[in-house]
């Protein structure tokens, strides 16, 4: 095989397509991703980085066992970049609490927990609430309790695309495809320009993914193909504070379901939901949606307006194609599409899906890849550690030996796993890079 000839080009370097590489290197495929920017620099960059439990979508059951799968899968595999946070769901109302919807939803909870290891949905008193998060109003009457693990989605990311090169994968970022074209043998020729070189270059490939989220169907459009995406626009604020100190969730001025979470030291709110066909690149977050969030949390966390909005940020979800309906009755799980029935037998793509399960659809998507192929290899994503996660990090021995606070070592675990010690020995070979305190 020729540096410009592979089994799997990969198009797009977000949380899937390096899910995607990632596999398709551990199964021996000789791959390719393409990136027009950096790893994770499009829409799961613009997530709250939730692995969630499926909780909204009790009416899909099978899907929630497959999000609940892959929340233990990720803590397997990648521990070291999962936190659990605590989220309040309070009310004013009883009957925000009795309603159908949240009784089903907690019933469908509850059948999971045990194997996710939280507690089940609980009802709390308000001054319970109240001695949780303090900011909460006070007319609080009850209060709804969970606890939901969240992933750094950029960390997931840039360690897929990593482990996947070190399997063999090649990953170009700064790449953008310009053009698909089907050859007479089967293959398919991907022509991209490399941004930092500025050249245009073409590589050949029997099957190419793509995994371009929101830009999918105008990927598949270069190949020839039609891919139907129903596109929504989430806009999230962050703050320049912990408002709270766990997550809240509640009730927005059209009944929807809107939250805000700390993350380290700021407060990320999110998030609207409202059909878009404008370009994902142009999208901005307007007055109207900025005033919608603040607005539906003030009621429940009056100091909201007290804070500072320091940024904002607007991704695009690529959800199936069901049409006329309301955006919460559309599945939130995901399609592989074999554009084959189209005259493109090498082209695989996606519509919907979420982060929680990106690794997922990557298996499925490299399932019908290795059949083109006519390869039988089993997926190990699920098994293999990504880097950092090659075994438990002793913080109180670090701390000792290395004479560095619990708390900053804590959070540098968070970051880089059992890669800690490589940083830590960097202190000895450069003891100026120690902090004076």
């Amino acid at each position: 095989m020729s540096k410009t000839d592979y089994d799997v080009i990969v198009i797009g370097g977000g949380s899937t397509g390096t899910a995607v590489v990632r596999d398709c290197a551990m199964r021996g495929l000789g791959t390719l991703l393409l990136e027009r920017d950096d790893i994770a620099s499009a829409s799961v960059g613009t997530c709250a980085g939730m692995i969630s439990s499926g909780f909204k979508y009790y009416n899909e059951p099978e899907f929630m066992d497959m999000c609940t799968d892959e929340v233990m899968h990720l803590r397997k595999i990648a521990r070291h970049i999962v936190m659990k946070l605590p989220i309040l769901f309070p009310v004013v109302d009883f009957s925000e609490l009795s309603s159908a919807g949240v009784s089903k939803g907690m019933e469908e909870y509850a059948k999971r927990v045990e194997r996710r290891g939280v507690p089940p949905f609980l009802i709390l008193a308000p001054e319970k609430a109240l001695e949780i998060e303090p900011m909460l109003i006070q007319d609080v009457v009850a209060s709804g309790y969970v606890e939901e693990f969240f992933i750094d989605p950029f960390r997931l990311s840039v360690l897929q695309a990593i482990d996947a090169k070190k399997y063999g994968a090649n990953v170009q970022t700064y790449s953008e495809v310009i053009d698909l074209t089907p050859e007479e043998d089967g293959s398919i020729g991907v022509s991209y320009h490399n941004r930092l070189t500025g050249q245009i270059e073409t590589v050949r490939s029997r099957v190419v993914i793509n995994a371009a989220g929101p830009w999918a169907h105008s990927i598949a459009k270069l190949a020839g193909a039609d891919l139907d995406l129903r596109l929504t626009k989430g806009s999230h604020i962050i703050l320049d504070r912990r408002v709270v100190n766990v997550g809240i969730t509640t009730r927005a001025v059209d009944r929807r379901w809107v939250y805000m979470y700390p993350h380290e030291n700021t407060t990320l709110i999110g998030t609207t939901d409202l059909p878009t066909w404008e370009n994902p690149d142009e999208l901005v977050a307007t007055h109207d949606e900025i005033e919608y969030l603040l607005k539906s949390l003030e009621w429940i966390v009056p100091s909201v307006r007290e804070a500072r909005i320091i940024r904002t940020m607007v991704g695009v979800r690529p959800m199936m194609p069901t049409w006329k309906v309301p955006e919460d009755e559309v599945s939130r799980s995901f399609e592989v599409i074999d554009h084959e029935i189209q005259g493109v037998s090498g082209l695989i793509s996606f519509t919907g899906g979420k982060l929680v399960v990106c690794r997922r659809m990557a298996q499925d998507a490299v399932n019908l890849a290795c059949k083109k192929l006519g390869k039988d290899i089993e997926c190990r994503t699920h098994i293999e550690s990504l880097p950092g996660m090659e075994g438990d990090v002793d913080i109180i021995s670090l701390s000792k030996e290395y004479n560095v606070s619990q708390h900053a070592l804590e959070r540098m675990r968070i970051r880089r796993g059992t890669e800690i010690r490589e940083i830590l020995n960097l202190l000895r070979e450069h003891p100026e890079w120690r902090s004076s305190d």
